[in-house]
């Protein structure tokens, strides 16, 4: 097969994300009282979502056949590969949440265990 790239489903890739970006966006406005249009949003953002997840999938199985047939598949050099991408942005994204979330009254959280509860019944309280 050889590794090609495919500059138009990199584009179609960036507008799903993009299009997920604005329904949260939105999601968020709608949590401080902003008047939105969420119906309309929602809609583009689940079939983004959609998008999004089938042309990762084509892609990612595109890739384990390129390898496969250059001489097998190593699925631990595979995994590796791909936390090696994701992993970066979301702890980054983690860490911005945080830091942004220290400003916000909503995100302030405490964690409190109820009694009888074991640990895994947490219930998040706004302060």
């Amino acid at each position: 097969m050889g590794r090609g790239r495919f500059p138009g489903l990199d584009g179609l890739r960036f507008y799903a994300a993009l299009g997920v970006a604005i329904m949260h966006a939105e999601q968020a406005a709608s949590i401080f009282g902003v008047a939105n249009v969420y119906s309309l949003i929602y809609t583009l953002g689940d079939t983004c979502v959609s998008a999004f997840f089938v042309l990762s999938g084509f892609l990612i199985t595109f890739l384990l056949l390129d390898e496969f047939e250059s001489g097998g598949v190593g699925l631990l050099n595979f995994y590796a590969r791909r936390a090696l991408r994701i992993w970066p942005v979301y702890f980054a994204l983690i860490f911005i949440a945080f830091l942004s979330c220290q400003q916000s009254r909503l995100c302030r959280f405490r964690v409190t265990i109820q009694p009888g509860r074991q640990a895994g019944g947490k219930v998040f309280r706004c302060i």
